[in-house]
């Protein structure tokens, strides 16, 4: 710290930047230099009034909001984007101050209104996709046109159940054999704790 404010005194700039296009304050942030940080933050902004131990201070945000306020574009290169995608634990510790409140400010403006939007638009619907599956109407597959004798993969059914003048396929299930059935061949949500279900039939 004592090197740096030496190289100020001499006449060093915090608007020069390497060639990895990063300033004194967003380097100080990808290296998680806290007190480095917080002291070029000092030096860099404005004080707007001071009233005792109340005071206000102006900061440019060029450099340390994630937007880029030429083109709107992100900045991968703002101190606030080299805070929140640190991998450090020390890097947690630089989000307490100003970098906090800007991103109360950034989420109360913008990102807690389109999260409401987008969870409530899910929300719909994923219950009315849930509600269609569940009441969908039983469609004639093959094995429900043929009353269970051809399977979906083209395969005659082997049971034979006969009662009176009436043969039925007869299907080997969990709880044993079982006359085919057209709500066996399709299974529906409200029915899927049937054990009678085939396992091949649960889709």
């Amino acid at each position: 710290m004592q090197m740096f404010k030496l190289a100020l005194e001499c006449g060093a700039s915090l608007r020069t930047f390497n060639k990895q296009s990063l300033s004194p304050l967003t380097l100080a942030a990808k290296l998680a230099k806290k007190e480095m940080f917080d002291e070029i933050l000092e030096l860099e902004g404005d004080s707007v009034w001071a009233y005792g131990d109340a005071s206000s201070t102006a900061y440019p945000l060029a450099k340390i909001d994630t937007i880029n306020e030429t083109n709107g574009e992100m900045n991968e290169a703002s101190a606030l984007s080299l805070v929140v995608y640190g991998q450090t634990v020390e890097h947690l510790e630089l989000l307490d101050g100003l970098l906090d409140t800007l991103l109360e400010a950034k989420w109360e403006s913008f990102a807690k209104r389109n999260m409401i939007v987008s969870f409530t638009a899910f929300t719909l619907y994923y219950i009315c996709f849930v509600t269609a599956f569940t009441l969908r109407p039983i469609g004639f597959s093959t094995e429900m046109i043929t009353e269970g004798w051809i399977n979906r993969y083209s395969e005659p059914f082997p049971g034979r159940y006969g009662k009176g003048d009436e043969v039925s396929p007869v299907i080997n299930t969990s709880t044993g054999l079982r006359v085919w059935s057209m709500e066996m061949s399709q299974c529906h949500l409200r029915n899927y704790a049937d054990k009678d279900i085939p396992f091949a039939n649960a889709y």
